[in-house]
C-alpha cells in the first residue's frame, strides 16, 4: 500500500521525513517519482545552464523535439501493433538517442561545412527531422495512438530502471562537469580566448551537445519531448536574475530546480488526494519554475556585473 495515499501536501512531506529516518525501502511510487525528477533536475540545470551561457537553447529544444523520429522509427522497425510510443523498451530509448546523436551532427555539418549561420542550421535540421517524424506518424502510423507521455512523460509509471538510467546519466553529466569545471567556464564566456590557449572548444561544444542529447533522452520517459526544454532553460534563467559569478549560476540553477521538483511532487499528491484529479508532476513542475521567474522577475535587481570569476 502506498504510505502516500490519502496525503495532502503538507503532510507528505512529514511522511517522506518519517520514512527517511526509519527506512524508506521499498520505495514507494512518489518517491520513485521524486528520485527520477531530482535526477532529471540536475542533468538539467547543468547542462541547460551551460547552454544558456552560450546562446545555445534552441539547440535544446531542437533535441527535444527531433527524438521523435527515432520513436517513431524504432515503431516502424519492429511493428509490434502491441506497442504505444511511451518510451517502454531500450530500443525506443535508444532510437531516439541516435535521433539526439543525429541532429547534432547535421546541425554542426550544416554550420561547419555549407557554413551556414547556427540559427540557420538548427532551423533547416529541426523542422526537416519534426517534418519526416510527422509524416512517419501520418503514413506509417497513422492508426496508433500517440500517448501523452511522450509528450508529458509518465511520472506515475516510473520504476526501479528509469531511477538506474535517470541518475546514471545525472552522474555522467556531473562528473564531465566537475572534471572540465575550468574549460567548460571559460569556453562559456570566451571561447576565442580558449581557442588561444589550447582549449580545443570543438572538442567542448561536441562534449556539451553529447551531453544534451543524453540528458534529453534519459528524462523522456519522466517529463517528455517537450517539457523537458523547460527544465534546461528556466532555471537558468532564474539563476541569471541572481548570481554574479558562474560557481553561483550553477548552484542557483540546481537549486531553484530541486525546489520546483519538491514542491510539485507534492501538490500532484496534494491535488489526487481532495480532488481525485491527477495531474502530470513534469507539467506543475514546469509551471512552478514560470512562477519563480515571473515573481522573481518583479523582486530582484537585474546583477549587471556577472562574471566568470
Amino acid at each position: 500500500m502506498n504510505p502516500y495515499k490519502g496525503a495532502d501536501f503538507f503532510s507528505f512531506f512529514t511522511i517522506l521525513a518519517k520514512r527517511l529516518f526509519t527506512g524508506i525501502l521499498p520505495l514507494a511510487s512518489d518517491e520513485k517519482q521524486l528520485i527520477v525528477f531530482l535526477g532529471v533536475a540536475l542533468s538539467c540545470a547543468i547542462v541547460g545552464g551551460l547552454l544558456v551561457l552560450r546562446r545555445m537553447t534552441m539547440m535544446a529544444n531542437a533535441i527535444s523535439h527531433t527524438v521523435l523520429l527515432g520513436i517513431v522509427a524504432v515503431f516502424l522497425i519492429v511493428g509490434a501493433q502491441s506497442y504505444s510510443l511511451i518510451l517502454p523498451s531500450p530500443l525506443f530509448f535508444m532510437g531516439a538517442l541516435i535521433a539526439a546523436v543525429l541532429t547534432v551532427v547535421l546541425i554542426t555539418l550544416f554550420k561547419t561545412v555549407f557554413h551556414l549561420q547556427e540559427d540557420a542550421s538548427i532551423g533547416l535540421v529541426f523542422t526537416g527531422l519534426f517534418a519526416i517524424s510527422i509524416l512517419l506518424i501520418t503514413k506509417g502510423a497513422h492508426n496508433v495512438h500517440l500517448g501523452v507521455e511522450v509528450i508529458m512523460g509518465s511520472g506515475d509509471l516510473l520504476v526501479e530502471e528509469d531511477i538506474q538510467i535517470v541518475w546514471m546519466i545525472a552522474l555522467f553529466n556531473l562528473g564531465i562537469f566537475l572534471l572540465f569545471f575550468k574549460e567548460y567556464k571559460l569556453s562559456s564566456f570566451d571561447e576565442v580566448f580558449g581557442a588561444t590557449i589550447g582549449l580545443y572548444p570543438r572538442f567542448f561544444f561536441g562534449l556539451l551537445m553529447l551531453q544534451s542529447a543524453f540528458t534529453t533522452v534519459a528524462a523522456l520517459r519522466a517529463v517528455g519531448v517537450v517539457i523537458v526544454l523547460a527544465f534546461m532553460v528556466t532555471p537558468a534563467l532564474i539563476a541569471k536574475r541572481y548570481a554574479k559569478n558562474f560557481n553561483q549560476f550553477i548552484g542557483i540553477s540546481i537549486a531553484s530546480s530541486f525546489v520546483a521538483v519538491f514542491l510539485a511532487v507534492a501538490l500532484s499528491r496534494h491535488i489526487l488526494s481532495a480532488y481525485s484529479l491527477g495531474l502530470s508532476t513534469s507539467g506543475i513542475a514546469s509551471c512552478l519554475l514560470a512562477i519563480f521567474y515571473i515573481i522573481l522577475q518583479k523582486k530582484v535587481i537585474k546583477v549587471s556585473s556577472f562574471s566568470y570569476g
